[in-house]
């Protein structure tokens, strides 16, 4: 059965759906303004505090400093541009409600805990979800791809994936704490790159993550560090670089090859021989070999790239 072309948005469970866009300058501007007054208020008691020292200023502190630490945690996932779910809502309206329950139970300590964390959990970061019903589009996109060791991790099943309009090129990610983290470069059709990434920093954007990307190849890094395209230039970080034998070339001599060499003889003592089999050439005794190998690892049934 062949594959659509276009992507299919997964359906918006009701929990799930966006009940307050905070994207927006009024809204940045209301969270300043909210933090800004919070703030004054809290110097102004402060101030009243040591003119009249009859006035129950413990109480009023610890409610002030209460409201100003919700109002904070508020205005800054309006400034990381975090959207308000229906989860979210109904999350913070019982931290509120349990707080104000437990202050009147004179568990001032507690409640006021809870109604400070009403504020974080009302502006906690939304995630994405996997989508292994995606993972024959992405594979066939793989296959699609020249000159990048990595593109088949992104068959992982824990994966999220973002689609070209067209469908012909993808990326692969996983969101953590407000963070969409980008694993290896995208995987298809070259021309569609820089398309699939504006998308993607737009669609970023409307869900307040931010970007981070792993295993970035040196040539896809002007795809990440234009600063019109993610909103901000990300800044790289060079972590390592793949090993790449030039073949006819290579010699195992000299001293800085000892270790490689003795390694290499151990393994012809031992009668152990290398071959080297494309994975679309492999007969079925081979490929029942190699899954009885990787099951029998402590690791094995894990989902990998090299067992996907």
């Amino acid at each position: 059965m062949n594959e659509p072309s276009v992507d299919v948005a997964p359906r918006v469970r009701a929990r799930e759906r966006v009940v307050v866009h905070v994207d927006s300058l009024m809204a940045r501007f209301v969270g300043a303004l909210a933090v800004f007054c919070a703030a004054c208020w809290l110097i102004a008691l402060l101030a009243h505090n040591y003119r009249h020292e009859d006035w129950q200023a413990a109480g009023r502190l610890s409610w002030s400093l209460t409201m100003l630490a919700a109002v904070a945690l508020i205005a800054r996932g309006i400034f990381l541009g975090r959207p308000v779910t229906a989860m979210h809502a109904a999350a913070a309206a019982l931290f509120l409600v349990a707080g104000l329950g437990l202050h009147v139970l004179s568990f001032d300590l507690a409640g006021e805990m809870l109604i400070a964390g009403s504020g974080l959990v009302l502006m906690w970061p939304t995630s994405s979800h996997p989508r292994p019903g995606a993972l024959p589009r992405v594979w066939a996109l793989i296959n699609a791809t020249s000159e990048d060791p990595l593109a088949p991790f992104a068959m992982q099943a824990d994966k999220c994936y973002h689609f070209s309009a067209a469908g012909t090129a993808a990326l692969a990610y996983r969101t953590r704490l407000g963070f969409a983290v980008v694993a290896g470069d995208p995987i298809g059709e070259e021309s569609q790159f820089p398309e699939l990434v504006a998308d993607f920093a737009a669609l970023c954007h409307a869900r307040g993550w931010r970007i981070a990307v792993l295993a970035c190849s040196e040539r896809r890094l002007s795809l990440w560090t234009d600063p019109a395209v993610p909103g901000r230039s990300l800044r790289a970080v060079p972590i390592g670089r793949d090993v790449v034998i030039d073949v006819p070339n290579f010699a195992m001599v000299g001293r800085k090859f000892r270790n490689l060499r003795q390694a290499v003889k151990r393994t012809h003592n031992a009668g152990i021989t290398t071959e080297i089999v494309a994975e679309q050439e492999l007969d079925d005794n081979q490929r029942a070999e190699l899954t009885e190998m990787l099951l029998a690892s402590p690791k094995g049934r894990a989902p990998t790239a090299a067992s996907a």
